[in-house]
């Protein structure tokens, strides 16, 4: 195993810690597609939670998208947020998302803060 792979396997160790924390809290969603993330060095979870619309005010579908991962960089945990339109369909971040992610420090309160803003964000029906 090369020391990369090796990084990148411990670097998905991280979200899915952030991951199991984010299952316990709960998302109140129609339904929650799980995905696998990886972008270059960085590997962890997309999150896509669908909010059907209500057929009596004509609003449609909204999915709220969350990625996160371990930072590059150190152990923290970067959370994008965002709809399904600020994500590729590799879930990279779009230019507004990437901007506006947040990070929090590794370790149970962080992971614990990380996945309490990832359920909150899910669980809205509102876009911004």
């Amino acid at each position: 195993m090369t020391k990369t792979t090796q990084w990148q396997d411990e670097n998905v160790t991280v979200a899915t810690e952030v991951y199991r924390a984010v299952r316990r809290i709960g998302v109140k969603a129609n339904e929650v597609d799980v995905q696998f993330y990886r972008n270059g060095r960085e590997g962890g979870y997309r999150l896509d939670a669908m909010h059907l619309g209500d057929p009596v005010k004509l609003d449609g579908l909204v999915v709220k998208t969350a990625v996160f991962t371990q930072s590059r960089n150190s152990d923290d945990t970067v959370v994008y947020l965002g709809t399904d339109d600020d994500f590729d369909e590799d879930g990279v971040p779009e230019e507004g998302a990437y901007v506006a992610a947040r990070s929090w420090r590794f370790g149970k309160a962080g992971i614990e803060s990380a996945a309490k803003a990832i359920a909150r964000h899910l669980s809205s029906r509102k876009v911004r």
